[in-house]
């Protein structure tokens, strides 16, 4: 047991802990938040997309108080160390607490967005907590489309107030976020017989940080994609070079921290080979000295055995794709300073048996730029006769700074801190776009403890700050009571 506080909190976090939650596999844990509703005598729904939504009657002498909505989203991104054992869909997350932090051991830890599944729990689960008319709503594959929220009736929702919980960073109320729009690009390719005396040569670009590609895009992390195509393009400049396999990153909305190629040159072309593969690992080491400084390209000899390569047409228009296409941040907002206004993610590299497919994630907090950053893909594949694909779309949040609900927020925060909260707009997606697209009248904000890394096995959960966002959102839940 974690013995953490505030205990409820973590003793659900620790418990939903134990259920595999990747997305698209969230059938036993929405089934375990229809049993833990059940059990309590409360209404529940859970749709088609196994999305639930519990409510709970308001708490004594609230009853005529406008309802509030809390929500969250029950998946999470797994991704793991690339020697670690642990089975997503079979195994629980580990989990270790460091001090204030609480870490999973070799994996993606879960708080996003566990914790706010925790804190509904726990919520719907006390008798002590005074609060108007209660709907918890926690959806399924937010890390991949959305889909939950995208097909959540929002007709079932009652209340006037929006509660998300995915947010990062503490004293923070977040009342905007970018819309995203995923993608991909196929280039279908023939194999072709490999010359025997060819030497075959494993590339790996690792070491990089990866991570979110939306709240960490604007620090300007290395894609191992980008570096791979910038070192594939170098190769293809001054040597010959047969393209075999190439493969690398897990999500679209995850920043690549690992990409493998194999290749083959000619044996009197290997020390120029050499000699390239240490100018660019090189020049990355100086580029990213500051985001990453781990970056390294590692080669390994392979046997030229019963080996086919890419057909050149194919390999080249891969290179060329990967070299040149855009990446990270695109545009930074005129109207709140600092702020990443649009950027695209080139997050998958998968190699099927006769294609190859490149998988995107575009933001935008401005729909128009969102739509720009497709057309500027949808070229790429024209220009080089590929077939590419719109595979998902959600909506932007757009700002209501008169909010009640807002001035309500900043209020009770600065009574409970005497710390003055951030009022900001994100380029991550949030599901508030998604639910207020199908109900306007909503008033929306995120708010949520202090987080690092999430997407990567670097994530990070601050323990104490967990526990002052706790007493925030029971602080904000007794004065919209009154």
């Amino acid at each position: 047991m974690l013995n953490l506080e505030p205990k409820r909190v973590f003793d659900y976090f620790e418990e939903i802990s134990q259920i595999p939650r990747g997305s698209g596999n969230e059938k036993a844990i929405s089934d375990y938040l229809v049993a833990f509703a059940k059990d309590r005598g409360l209404a529940v729904v859970q749709d088609k997309t196994d999305s639930v939504l519990i409510t709970k009657p308001a708490t004594a002498g609230m009853e005529n108080a406008p309802g509030v909505i809390i929500q969250g989203h029950m998946d999470m991104v797994c991704v793991k160390e690339p020697d670690s054992s642990h089975d997503f869909l079979k195994d629980p997350i580990e989990l270790l607490v460091d001090g204030d932090l609480l870490t999973a051991n070799q994996t993606t830890l879960g708080a996003d967005n566990g914790i706010a599944v925790a804190m509904g729990l726990a919520l719907l689960d006390s008798s002590d907590i005074p609060h108007p008319h209660l709907e918890v709503v926690i959806t399924t594959n937010e890390e991949v489309n959305m889909n939950g929220a995208l097909h959540f009736d929002t007709s079932l929702l009652k209340g006037k107030y929006f509660i998300n919980v995915d947010s990062e960073e503490e004293g923070e109320i977040t009342i905007g976020c970018a819309g995203g729009l995923k993608a991909m690009l196929e280039i279908p390719y023939q194999r072709k017989a490999l010359k025997p005396n060819k030497k075959v040569k494993e590339l790996i670009v690792k070491g990089l940080k990866g991570g979110h590609s939306g709240a960490e895009i604007h620090t300007n992390r290395g894609n191992s994609h980008k570096l791979m195509g910038r070192l594939l393009s170098a190769l293809h400049k001054e040597i010959k070079i047969d393209l075999i396999e190439i493969s690398g990153g897990i999500k679209d909305n995850v920043i690549p921290s690992h990409t493998t190629a194999v290749i083959a040159v000619d044996p009197e072309e290997e020390a120029k080979f050499n000699q390239i593969c240490q100018k660019q690992e090189k020049e990355w080491k100086n580029e990213l000295s500051v985001s990453d400084p781990k970056v390294q390209l590692t080669i390994v000899d392979k046997l030229n055995a019963d080996v086919q390569k890419i057909n050149k047409r194919s390999a080249n228009k891969l290179i060329f794709l990967l070299n040149t296409l855009p990446n990270g941040v695109q545009t930074m907002s005129s109207k709140l300073p600092g702020m990443v206004e649009s950027s695209l993610n080139i997050g998958v590299i998968q190699m099927l048996t006769d294609k190859i497919i490149l998988s995107f994630a575009t933001r935008a907090n401005v729909g128009s730029l969102k739509q720009q950053i497709n057309s500027v893909l949808q070229d790429f594949a024209e220009m080089n006769d590929l077939s590419f694909s719109k595979t998902a779309e959600y909506p932007e949040w757009e700002m209501k700074p008169e909010s009640l609900l807002l001035q309500k927020a900043i209020e009770v925060y600065k009574d409970l801190t005497g710390k003055e909260a951030v009022v900001k707009a994100i380029h991550a997606g949030l599901e508030c776009g998604v639910f207020l697209s199908g109900k306007p009248e909503l008033e929306a904000i995120s708010i949520g403890p202090d987080m690092w890394e999430v997407h990567s096995v670097n994530e990070r959960l601050s323990i104490s700050s967990t526990q002052r966002t706790w007493e925030y959102l029971k602080a904000l839940l007794a004065e919209l009571g009154k």
